[in-house]
């Protein structure tokens, strides 16, 4: 019986319910998008988007789904996706037409997603580019949609924004907002409903406990299969903050990095994965949200000052309980108290509430408790229960009431100060690096994959931690049934032949964290006495099992013979050790890494250890190559220095700085890109590329096809340009070079040659760049006559102007036989460039202090990502005959900008060749210099143009020196703009005409086609490219935020200010 006083007290802290909010979650984000149309919403690996672009790209999406009645109300819609931008836009675009939706990890094994697909059985599945294979795999059927880069343009929407009706624009709050899909026990993962109103009333009573803020920056760390997903996304954008989504590399590798990359200020992260990095090494981070797993004394001691633990079982919203730093005591199973949920503690029979401080099971009532489970009525009233009677009955000073709560099976019990204390389960589950794991499950999948006609065999899973570690495991105890009496007779041996090759059948039905690391042969699973399976004994007799126990496992590598570990073994097994808490000697050539205990958080653990020691692999490796003898074959030892490129001496050193050089994966070498380039890459891996050049030379008869191949060859062993490969890591874009031969072809044509050309070549210009693999092509075609044409295609990463010149020479010189000389690459350019940025930061942080950005012009009206483009020619303005004429050019252009926008102070940039200010050493680079810069002007109130142009020459002699800096680091250094206007609205480009004249080759390098112009996204360019005694002026604005009036009207307002000065 619970005494009067103790039942009073627990009723009196649950008499009131929480407030229910019957409304949408779309209800809830609308105030930020309508109230932070510029403000950025989502910043991740691949892209950005204000709460302008992900409302209305989202309204694009969901309009194309319901009208073509892809979606509706009720709807569950799969959502096949990477972690991108473009996850977001799904979510919100399912929202609004109606729908439901269930997120599918891509790091799942196959069969068990589409064990989700077959429960939900949708009609449309929603899938990033990165997702098409999977999606296709697992619902071949079913209608796909892509969502991707592709999508602004592939989808035609009206001029101005959909008006979707009422009922599909706002779902009520009983609607469905998602299914999380969690463990069962009988071999298929079961579907949890959550509803609009859940997460509403989450957000209305967590939202101050969670602290997210309109300047925070959340770090989406969560695996799309965890619901804290959710939880990210609904906080951050409700608050008006940014969603930070990593790339899948960078969660897996080195999250701290990512973290600091991302500015991040709030983040939800398992206590496992908190403990791979310092507080030192996030300082940004403000807010630590731990959940999932209990977390140890050193947790609560390592980051008290900015944590807070949460608590909550998937059949509710992402926590319902809650207890912040200033209340945290040294008990490390502390869970708080109720965030929108009433707590109640049963005994359990669930019939009775149980005396304060003793143990009991946690049921939880309120708004936030789930709708049951995916079709099946029979587990959703087992778990859901309605109206226990203890709830009607109430106490002696407060009423009783109906209701309806969920069992959590979690046992806990009550502090001194009233919060909760969690202790263990009372059943079966259990949770693995915060994954909530039914071990039924796995123990079914088990028995499947090693029981035959023949013989069967019982498997019981447990969680254990050992003798040697607190880090739980999961160990599998095996026995033949009692049916298999001729397998009695050699237990040992009947199971381990059984066990083989389990692991790899069982990594295809269950992800990795829910394979067992070690499998312990039995004669028979011991029982109780009243015949159940007494996991208690089991967890004892795991609990002190030495190594050597543990390496009865499913492979059959227990038959191979021990033998001495090489060199390299043995410095990976001491690292092994350190990660997984084990003794280096106990490991062998043949152990696993996964087998040992260890999984994704402790591979990045251990690439992180490895790499101060000198071993450079990456998690991918140590998940694909288990075993420590197969590791030891792809670890290379980390290398001082750039292969194939040299180290120029910069001011009487060679010394680089520290993060200059990057290691990869199979040890090379990567530069960073520069800013043009890194702008120049998003475009060329489009399908058809954008900023793709196919240049070519044409040679007479008297020229061989082997000396047009021999200078090819010495000018791919010259330009490391042209032997660039790109890659995108946690660091972003990079870059190195390899030696292979030059990738060159050689072709009869059949027909005249200007014609075989043009069929040959426009198919190669349209191929998009892709990451590891070179861009770079030749191509020989001999006529009939003997005459040759070598064509090249390049993207414009690998170069600028001057490059295309040097390109023309070094081929023109190389096919007459003349030996090329030694060249400056890039490894000395963007040494160059990391040596001066400390200067040229501080110069350009005095040259924009004060300054403010020009507004973007916003259309109001949803529209494709179209280029506007106008031209328009002006006889060459007379001052160009005193003046440069990009003196006179850009001159013009600030005083357009000036009279627009009612402002003296005017700050847009300029396009530069970046090669002014660079040492002798250098001069000759075929590196693409070219760079974006900052411009500032002063124009004042009816100055005229010849005023300003000395004003604007002074400046840009000033700028020379420090033209090399990166325009993204000036943006988000030097500035004190606000995050979501750090770009330049305008940009201005006096575009000089590559003379072919001014370099000594014999042969032209013609330019056989381009893929198009790399206008910016956002903002306007204004170009003039100077033609003989005329320039042609060009105005170009992405519609999305500048009309087609507006750049007619700039266009006609900059070809009068010029023309006005040719007539003075």
């Amino acid at each position: 019986m619970v005494p009067t006083d103790d039942l009073n007290t627990i009723w009196k802290w649950n008499s009131h319910l929480p407030t229910r909010i019957n409304a949408s979650v779309l209800e809830i984000l609308r105030r930020s998008f309508a109230n932070l149309p510029s403000a950025v919403a989502i910043d991740a690996w691949d892209g950005t988007f204000t709460y302008n672009e992900l409302d209305r790209l989202s309204d694009g999406l969901a309009a194309q789904l319901h009208l073509q009645s892809l979606v509706f109300p009720g709807a569950i819609v799969p959502l096949c996706f990477e972690k991108s931008r473009w996850c977001p836009v799904a979510l919100l675009a399912v929202m609004k037409a109606g729908g439901a939706s269930v997120l599918l990890d891509l790091d799942q094994v196959n069969t068990r997603l589409q064990s989700v697909i077959d429960q939900i059985k949708p009609s449309i599945i929603l899938s990033s580019d990165g997702g098409r294979t999977v999606a296709g795999e697992i619902a071949p059927s079913i209608k796909l949609i892509s969502v991707g880069d592709h999508f602004e343009s592939a989808v035609k929407l009206k001029h101005e924004r959909y008006n979707l009706p009422t009922s599909i624009v706002s779902p009520s709050g009983s609607s469905l907002l998602y299914i999380i899909f969690t463990s069962g026990s009988t071999g298929n993962p079961k579907g949890i409903r959550i509803t609009h109103a859940n997460w509403a009333s989450a957000w209305y009573h967590q939202a101050k406990a969670v602290g997210i803020r309109p300047d925070s920056r959340v770090y989406d760390f969560s695996a799309y299969s965890f619901d804290v997903t959710w939880c990210n996304l609904v906080h951050a954008l409700a608050a008006g903050a940014c969603l930070c989504i990593p790339s899948r590399e960078e969660r897996k590798s080195d999250v701290a990095t990512s973290i600091h990359k991302f500015r991040a200020t709030d983040v939800i992260l398992t206590p496992t994965t908190a403990r791979i990095f310092q507080p030192e090494s996030v300082p940004t981070l403000r807010n630590l949200l731990l959940i999932g797993e209990k977390p140890r004394k050193q947790d609560l001691e390592v980051w008290k000052s900015i944590l807070k633990i949460v608590y909550g079982p998937s059949e509710c919203t992402t926590f319902v309980t809650g207890i912040e730093n200033e209340d945290i005591s040294d008990t490390p199973g502390a869970i708080g108290r109720g965030l929108g949920a009433h707590t109640w503690i049963l005994d359990e029979t669930g019939s009775k509430l149980v005396p304060l401080g003793d143990v009991g099971e946690l049921w939880l009532e309120g708004p936030l408790v789930g709708s049951g489970y995916l079709d099946d009525h029979v587990k959703t009233a087992a778990a859901f229960v309605e109206n226990p009677v203890w709830l009607i009955e109430g106490s002696q000073v407060h009423c009783g009431r109906r209701g309806r709560l969920y069992r959590t099976g979690d046992l806990v019990k009550y502090d001194t100060q009233g919060s909760f204390v969690f202790v263990c389960r009372r059943d079966s589950q259990v949770k693995i690096r915060g994954q909530r794991v039914e071990l039924g499950e796995i123990e079914h999948h088990i028995r499947g994959c090693i029981s035959t006609s023949d013989a069967s065999f019982e498997a019981i899973v447990e969680c254990i931690a050992t003798s040697s570690t607190d880090e739980p495991r999961l160990v599998a105890f095996v026995a033949p049934t009692a049916s298999s009496e001729n397998l009695q007779a050699d237990t040992n041996a009947s199971v381990k032949f059984a066990l083989q090759d389990l692991e790899g059948k069982l990594s295809k039905l269950m992800p990795p964290y829910m394979i067992p690391s070690s499998y312990i042969p039995m004669a028979a699973i011991p029982t109780g006495p009243t015949g159940k399976t007494d996991r208690k004994e089991l967890r004892n007799i795991g609990a002190n099992l030495d190594l050597s126990a543990f390496r009865l496992r499913s492979t059959d590598s227990g038959s191979l013979a021990a033998r001495s570990l090489t060199d390299m073994e043995k410095r990976l097994a001491v690292r092994w050790a350190e990660v997984l808490n084990v003794q280096a000697s106990d490991i062998e050539a043949h152990d696993s890494f996964i087998q040992l205990g260890g999984d994704s958080i402790h591979a990045m653990n251990l690439i992180r250890i490895a790499h101060k020691h000198g071993l450079v692999f990456t998690v991918a490796d140590v998940l694909r190559n288990t075993a420590l003898s197969d590791l030891a074959n792809v670890v290379k030892e980390k290398e001082p220095s750039l292969e194939g490129n040299s180290v120029c001496t910069v001011a009487g050193t060679k010394q680089r700085p520290s993060d200059f050089v990057l290691d990869f994966p199979g040890a090379l070498k990567t530069l960073p890109v520069t800013y043009i380039q890194e702008h120049c890459l998003g475009p060329a891996m489009l399908e058809p590329a954008q900023g793709s050049y196919l240049f070519y030379m044409d040679f007479p008869p008297t020229f061989s096809t082997e000396q047009v191949m021999s200078a090819v060859e010495a000018t791919w062993k010259n330009l490391d340009t042209l032997r660039v490969v790109f890659i995108r890591d946690q660091h972003g874009y990079r870059q190195y070079f390899v030696n292979d031969p030059p990738p060159t072809e050689v072709m009869l044509a059949n027909s005249d040659l200007g014609a075989f050309s043009e069929a040959v070549f426009t198919p190669m210009i349209s191929q998009p760049t892709r990451l590891n693999e070179i861009y770079t092509r030749f191509l020989i075609i001999e006529d009939l006559y003997g005459n040759k044409r070598l064509g090249l295609r390049l993207n414009h990463a690998q170069f600028d102007g001057f490059s295309e010149g040097i390109l023309r020479q070094c081929l023109s010189a190389s096919a007459k036989g003349e030996v090329l000389q030694a060249r400056t690459g890039s490894a000395d350019y963007m040494l160059h460039v990391t040596e001066r940025e400390e200067a040229t930061l501080n110069h350009w942080t005095a040259f924009l202090q004060g300054s403010e950005p020009l507004p973007l012009f916003d259309t109001e009206t949803f529209l494709p990502p179209k280029i506007n483009l106008e031209s328009n020619s002006v006889k060459t303005p007379a001052n160009d005959l005193f003046h440069a004429p990009t003196d006179v050019f850009v001159a013009a252009c600030a005083s357009l900008l000036s009279k627009r926008h009612a402002k003296e102070d005017v700050v847009f940039s300029t396009v530069v060749s970046g090669r002014s200010s660079l040492p002798p050493h250098l001069s000759d680079t075929a590196t693409p210099c070219l760079n974006i810069i900052p411009f500032r002007v002063t124009v004042h109130k009816d100055e005229s143009l010849q005023d300003i142009i000395p004003r604007v020459r002074a400046q840009r002699i000033a700028n020379l020196e420090y033209e090399i800096a990166t325009t993204s680091n000036i943006l988000e250094i030097c500035t004190t703009w606000p995050v979501h206007e750090r770009r330049f609205t305008y940009t201005v480009l006096f575009q000089y005409s590559n003379d072919q004249d001014g370099h000594s080759a014999e042969y032209a390098l013609n330019m056989f086609g381009s893929t198009g112009p790399l206008e910016s996204e956002e903002g306007v360019l204004l170009v003039a490219v100077p033609r003989q005694d005329e320039w042609v002026v060009t105005v170009a604005g992405n519609q999305k935020f500048c009309r087609k009036e507006e750049v007619g009207l700039m266009l006609r307002q900059l070809t009068s200010i010029l023309n006005n000065l040719t007539s003075n």
